[in-house]
């Protein structure tokens, strides 16, 4: 009972909680055995049953499929969530290994944590229906507030991802993924689609539901954008739209030729991007040798705006005074961040040298986390060739 697999009945006997139903194993991400999930082979309801809240299991913190496709899904940091188990099975049947999902609720922002770990971006692959529509965006929204690069993809002809995996294969599911859209756009054709017809009423109503959807994004760069976006989708006034998104969306600084100048106002400080210490670290010393900024890769940094800052870096001409060019080169927010990182006064005595040990010691971190799961599935068959190797090479790391 405890583990949930036995339940008590009215009159204190025992009964089994998975009775007459198809079981699915559920693994959490470490690959032990925390739950099942089950399908009635008849016309019972509910037509899947997952195990109730143990001491091991707790579902908002579990995504099926998630282990299983853990080396593939680390390698490729990208994941595809779907809705449930048939839709994962049947991606991975075909190749798709980066394929997981929720177990019959909500994305939880604990299951965008747990997969930010592992990918810097998701796509929402629900069922096309309205139901698994919105599923998707409220998932999708979740995922986004988080962080992670969010796109939501249509399965066509109406059918769910199990189904239109067996009936057209990996090829053409493929095609429907690289047809993702982000958040913003998805929503909008969505509730276009759902209003018919175009009235000022609904072009009102559309507006503030999508605009909801983008004061979610932590990225200031892709709020503007997507604001504008939307502007022109809808035949709206962007300052009106900015305006109704509040404190969540930047106002534009742009006003029509024609009109007057506003008297000036106390204007209030920016703020700063916020940004990993990791990340602050990393460019301050960065600051002190900018010429090092060449031996940065993406997946050195972990926050959209310090990578901002480091592109903009590499692309200006490191000869008499840079700061000032970097920082008119950056957006608001990471001009804050930067301004403050180059005042700082810090001293190095070798800042290359400090650079490339900080690197060093990220890149290592970074690469156990690839390594541990790869030695938990080496222990598979395909993989037993691979184990020994992996393991020294853990343990090395580890050093």
């Amino acid at each position: 009972m405890k583990a949930g697999l036995a339940a008590k009945r009215p009159d204190g006997s025992l009964r089994d909680y998975f009775f007459d139903r198809f079981m699915f194993p559920i693994r959490d991400v470490k690959g032990a055995f925390v739950g099942f999930g089950g399908r009635t082979l008849g016309d019972g309801e509910p037509k899947y049953l997952n195990t109730a809240q143990t001491p091991v299991f707790d579902k908002s913190r579990v995504l099926y499929g998630l282990f299983e496709g853990l080396a593939e899904t680390r390698k490729a940091r990208k994941a595809h969530l779907m809705e449930g188990y048939m839709d994962v099975i049947a991606s991975h049947q075909h190749g798709l290994k980066t394929a997981c999902a929720p177990l019959g609720t909500a994305l939880t922002p604990e299951h965008a944590l747990l997969i930010k770990r592992y990918v810097d971006s998701v796509a929402i692959v629900f069922d096309a229906d309205n139901a698994g529509q919105n599923a998707a965006v409220r998932g999708a929204e979740t995922a986004l507030e988080s962080g992670l690069t969010t796109r939501v993809a249509s399965v066509p002809e109406g059918k769910d991802p199990d189904d239109f995996l067996h009936a057209k294969g990996l090829e053409a599911f493929q095609q429907a993924l690289d047809g993702a859209a982000d958040l913003p756009a998805f929503k909008t054709e969505l509730l276009i689609k759902r209003a018919g017809e175009l009235t000022p009423e609904a072009k009102s109503a559309i507006a503030k539901d999508v605009m909801s959807t983008i004061v979610r994004c932590p990225d200031e760069v892709l709020k503007d954008e997507w604001v504008r976006r939307l502007a022109s989708r809808l035949g709206l006034n962007e300052e009106s739209l900015r305006r109704s998104g509040g404190k969540g969306v930047a106002q534009s600084s742009r006003r029509p030729a024609s009109a007057a100048a506003p008297a000036p106002a106390p204007s209030a400080p920016v703020k700063a991007a916020a940004m990993p210490p990791a990340d602050l670290q990393l460019l301050g010393v960065l600051f002190k040798t900018p010429g090092s900024a060449a031996e940065l890769q993406p997946g050195d940094l972990e926050s959209a705006s310090a990578r901002e800052i480091v592109g903009a870096l590499k692309a200006l001409s490191l000869d008499g005074k840079w700061g000032p060019r970097l920082l008119d080169a950056l957006q608001p927010a990471e001009r804050a961040a930067a301004s403050r990182l180059l005042g700082d006064e810090l001293g190095y005595d070798d800042p290359a040298e400090t650079l490339k040990t900080l690197l060093g010691k990220r890149r290592t971190m970074r690469r156990l986390k690839e390594i541990e799961p790869l030695v938990v599935s080496g222990r598979e068959p395909g993989l037993k060739d691979e184990y020994h190797r992996l393991v020294a090479e853990l343990k090395a790391t580890k050093r």
